[in-house]
């Protein structure tokens, strides 16, 4: 099982450094817009701004008007949310779905068929692949966001709160490699990668603009619910709960997709 992994993730070392690159590229951008913001009337100016911004256009961002307005809050707004929580989210999906989707178009088939080991530890190898480059893009994340956000700009900054964004984070991503890897197995394989994808910004959008409305309890249908990031940010805590249900929500659908896709028909 080592073997697939770290087969996958040599598969995967472009990716690996292109979403680093983007990673420095953005934080690099954000820690220098902080820092030109300063201390003075313009720092006042982006409060201003913020407060004055629609309550739904807030929501979508960071689910909801920040409870202080500091480098922590705009870190959030600016590049964890966009970069972070959609887009690796969403890539995250697509590979996921892809490991299945790949098999299915014959595109894995010679490997499949030297491998030594079950259908179900080679998918479960493939997904615990995916989780560990989505682990080493957070960790790259992370010391990115501590260099040039700490050392660099010398903004303050709490680490326990910033380490627990990207721990959590981890979690978040496995339960997205579990549901898309499920998606793969049972949509067609036209659609099951974009549809995985498109799958994670749309919990996003259900999740943040039913807050506060009647119809709220629908977001609790998504993953990104249980993923306050604006609420680890700035106070550094996460509920036992959302953290249960992220983690048993990957136990379980992984547990329902190693199931159908030992069924799956392949090419031979």
């Amino acid at each position: 099982m080592l073997t697939t992994i770290l087969y996958e993730l040599r598969l995967k070392r472009r990716a690996i450094v292109g979403w680093a690159a983007i990673i420095v590229f953005w934080v690099a951008l954000v820690a220098w817009a902080w820092s030109a913001l300063g201390e003075g009337e313009l720092q006042e100016a982006y409060e201003q701004l913020v407060k004055d911004f629609p309550e739904e256009f807030l929501k979508l961002f960071a689910k909801g008007v920040p409870p202080v307005y500091n480098a922590d809050t705009f870190y959030v707004y600016e590049y964890f949310v966009i970069v972070v929580v959609l887009a690796v989210g969403a890539y995250t999906a697509y590979i996921s779905a892809g490991s299945v989707v790949d098999d299915v178009l014959d595109k894995a088939g010679p490997f499949n068929l030297i491998l030594p080991m079950p259908r179900w530890r080679l998918l479960l190898s493939r997904m615990l692949a995916n989780i560990t480059l989505v682990a080493i893009i957070m960790v790259v994340s992370l010391a990115v966001s501590i260099i040039l956000l700490v050392f660099a700009v010398g903004r303050p900054i709490t680490f326990k709160n910033m380490i627990l964004l990207h721990l959590t984070g981890i979690l978040y991503a496995a339960s997205i490699v579990s549901l898309a890897t499920l998606l793969g197995t049972i949509l067609p394989v036209t659609i099951a990668k974009p549809a995985s994808a498109g799958l994670v910004l749309a919990m996003y959008v259900l999740d943040t603009m039913t807050l506060g409305t009647s119809l709220e309890d629908m977001g609790r249908l998504t993953l990104t619910r249980y993923y306050p990031v604006l609420e680890i940010a700035v106070y550094g805590t996460l509920k036992t709960l959302d953290a249960a249900v992220l983690a048993l929500t990957t136990i379980i659908l992984a547990i329902i997709a190693v199931t159908l896709y030992k069924r799956k028909d392949l090419p031979v």
